[in-house]
C-alpha cells in the first residue's frame, strides 16, 4: 500500500538540452524521445520514473538510436521524483454510501411500522396489519435496494485509491545511472545496419 509500483505508468520524455558527460564533455541528444515508467509514493507526495529506453532518429532520417538504459529523473527542485497532488475520490463514495445506508433505515423503520408486535408463552412474534400491506412492501423494498446500493458505493470506494497527478509539461533532470555505448544504426534501403564509426548526430 501507498505505492503504485503494482502498474506503473508509462511516461514519454524528450530531451531539450545536450547531454553532460564525465569531464565537461557534451553530447547532442537533442529531439530524443525517452520511455519511462512511473509509479506514485503517497509518503513522499512525489512521483518517481524509472528510465526504460532512448530512441533518436537522426535529421537526415538515415540513422537511428533505439536502446535501453537505466536511470531516474530529478524534478526542478532537485529531488528525485516528480511533485504532484494528491487526488481522492473515494471521500464521495463513502459519503453516497452513507447517505445510501441512511434510506436503508428508514426503509426498515417504515416496514416495522406496519407490523404489530404479539407476545404469546411461544415468545414475541410480528404480525402483519392487513392493511398496511402496502407499506410493508415498500418499505422493504426501500431497505433491500439501498442495501445494495451501499455496497456498491463501497465497492467502488476500495478501488479508488489516491492518485498524485502531475502535470503533462514539466523541465526535469534525467541522470543516467548506468553508462552504456550508444548504438547507432544506419537505415538503408535493405533495413537497419550496422555503420563504421560515424556520428551522423
Amino acid at each position: 500500500m501507498g505505492t503504485g509500483n503494482d502498474r506503473p505508468a508509462p511516461v514519454l520524455l524528450r530531451v531539450n538540452d545536450l547531454a553532460f558527460l564525465t569531464n565537461q564533455v557534451r553530447a547532442n541528444l537533442k529531439g530524443c524521445f525517452i520511455i519511462a515508467e512511473g509509479e506514485g509514493r503517497l509518503s513522499d507526495e512525489r512521483v518517481h520514473l524509472r528510465l526504460v529506453n532512448l530512441a533518436c532518429l537522426s535529421k537526415r532520417g538515415t540513422a537511428v538510436i533505439d536502446q535501453k538504459i537505466k536511470g531516474f529523473v530529478v524534478d526542478s527542485d532537485g529531488r528525485i521524483g516528480l511533485r504532484g497532488e494528491v487526488i481522492s475520490k473515494f471521500g464521495a463514495l463513502v459519503g453516497r454510501s452513507l447517505m445510501a445506508g441512511l434510506l436503508g433505515g428508514a426503509g426498515q423503520a417504515v416496514r416495522s411500522q406496519s407490523q404489530a408486535l404479539s407476545t404469546s408463552a411461544l415468545g414475541t412474534t410480528g404480525v402483519v396489519d392487513p392493511s398496511k400491506i402496502g407499506q410493508m412492501a415498500a418499505g422493504e423494498g426501500i431497505a433491500t435496494a439501498a442495501t445494495e446500493i451501499q455496497k456498491f458505493y463501497l465497492e467502488l470506494a476500495k478501488q479508488a485509491m489516491p492518485v498524485i497527478e502531475v502535470g503533462s509539461v514539466r523541465n526535469v533532470t534525467i541522470v543516467i545511472s548506468e553508462g552504456s555505448d550508444l548504438k547507432i544504426r544506419e537505415i538503408s534501403g535493405e533495413g537497419v545496419t550496422f555503420p563504421p564509426e560515424t556520428d551522423p548526430f
